[in-house]
């Protein structure tokens, strides 16, 4: 009788303790759009913990026509504070999907900023998440 509510009490801690883990760790996501010919930058009201970070984009380059271009541009997504900017690798808007990695960064209020980084096409448009 004893083991029996021994081993109930131990099933019941470690469903506690497994619930509690797997919600508290939860994806935290920011979702931004963008229509950009040089940049465009949000306001500084996005709170980003002191986490690994990453970016998921998804662009495309066109023409001054808005066709889609055969040549494609580059971008870069910013996370941007007071004094400290975490940036990804260059990304190709090419209309497939990209995730870049920021690395772990400050706890803070942050602006998204993205950045078209060559003179290749007319615009970039596309759509992202900021995860952690």
């Amino acid at each position: 009788m004893k083991n029996e509510e021994t081993k109930k009490i131990a099933v019941g801690l470690l469903l506690g303790v497994v619930f509690y883990t797997s919600s508290s760790s939860l994806v935290q996501a920011r979702t931004f759009d963008f229509n950009i010919r040089a940049s465009i930058e949000s306001a500084r009201n996005n709170h980003f913990r002191n986490r690994a970070t990453t970016s998921f984009t998804v662009a495309q380059t066109y023409t001054p026509q808005m066709r889609i271009s055969g040549s494609k541009s580059a971008y870069r997504v910013e996370l941007r504070r007071l004094l400290r900017t975490y940036q990804t690798t260059n990304i190709l808007a090419d209309g497939m999907s990209h995730n870049r990695s920021f690395g772990i960064i400050a706890d803070a209020q942050y602006s998204i900023r993205v950045v078209k980084w060559d003179n290749v096409g007319d615009r970039i448009m596309g759509w992202g998440e900021i995860r952690q």
